[in-house]
């Protein structure tokens, strides 16, 4: 959950008990919701609810921004991204279908991202974000972006379809694997990671575009 979402937690805890009541899907299949867990910026999970005793606890685990840009220099000059789910990104109206360049995916992330917090966030990233590679707004060419390169491409396309009442079968395939970027990639790793939280592509309200990050081991710069 992003922002003020955050605040209707309760709402969707019971939403999701509800639903499991009436059941969903085609077949209508039922399932009751076991547990709920706040995921903590260490990765560690602290449960707080639990069906045996119906109770809904509070947690203050934000992920904010500064827990991004705090962990920022790495002096790395490549990485690479797995993506678990389908990417679909599109550049010029077409669906890339073999690799992704870095600048379309860094521009990409910053538009969801700046949307993301202006929409929900009160503004945060656009207020606090003062990396002045990533300024210039929706549609902007990204300072930098260009000087880094695909050193190693193992994405593939899979196909993936879902259905919906409204628009029938929809296909909605996209790459899926990993890419690895070799460059100047530190002034990006804040944005990276926001990445693994909020995807990026079309259709990540779906769950595309997941992926996660594997930074290569850093080494401290020459002087």
């Amino acid at each position: 959950m992003i922002g003020k979402a955050n605040d209707y937690l309760p709402y969707f805890v019971y939403t999701f008990m509800e639903m499991g009541k009436l059941g969903i899907g085609k077949d209508r299949g039922k399932f009751k919701l076991i547990k709920v867990s706040a995921c903590q910026d260490d990765g560690s999970l602290t449960e707080i609810f639990n069906i045996n005793d119906g109770i809904l606890k509070s947690v203050n685990n934000k992920i904010d921004l500064k827990f991004f840009t705090s962990h920022s220099s790495l002096f790395t000059s490549h990485l690479t991204l797995f993506f678990n789910t389908p990417v679909r990104i599109k550049d010029e109206g077409d669906l890339l279908s073999t690799d992704i360049p870095f600048s379309l995916l860094i521009k990409r992330l910053y538009e969801r991202a700046v949307l993301l917090s202006y929409y929900h966030c009160q503004g945060e990233m656009q207020e606090n974000f003062n990396n002045p590679l990533l300024r210039g707004g929706r549609g902007c060419v990204i300072e930098g972006t260009d000087d880094v390169r695909i050193k190693e491409n193992n994405l593939r396309w899979h196909d993936w379809e879902r259905y919906s009442n409204r628009k029938g079968r929809m296909k909605l395939g996209g790459l899926v694997g990993s890419i690895t970027y070799e460059g100047n990639i530190d002034s990006f790793l804040p944005l990276l990671r926001i990445g693994e939280y909020i995807h990026v592509g079309k259709a990540a309200t779906f769950g595309l575009g997941r992926y996660r990050v594997k930074v290569a081991q850093a080494s401290l710069p020459v002087i």
